[in-house]
């Protein structure tokens, strides 16, 4: 996994690391990548209410999904 990815998304506010169990619930992992969302709007079942979040197992993975998808290279 990219160190320097990992910094970048921390600087633009992605929340990178251990996951917390009430965003995308629906979905199985121990990591995620997630965009911050308010305490008010949690839990959520998936992504597709409360921002961006990718959950799963495989940290790395995780890292690469969300620079791909928004560009960061």
């Amino acid at each position: 996994m990219s160190d320097r990815k990992v910094k970048v998304l921390r600087r633009l506010g992605f929340l990178v690391g251990e996951r917390d169990p009430r965003r995308n619930t629906a979905f199985r992992g121990a990591f995620m990548v997630a965009e911050p969302i308010d305490e008010d709007e949690l839990p959520t079942e998936s992504a597709a209410r409360g921002g961006w979040c990718v959950v799963g197992d495989n940290l790395a993975g995780l890292v690469e999904d969300t620079c791909s998808a928004f560009e960061i290279s």
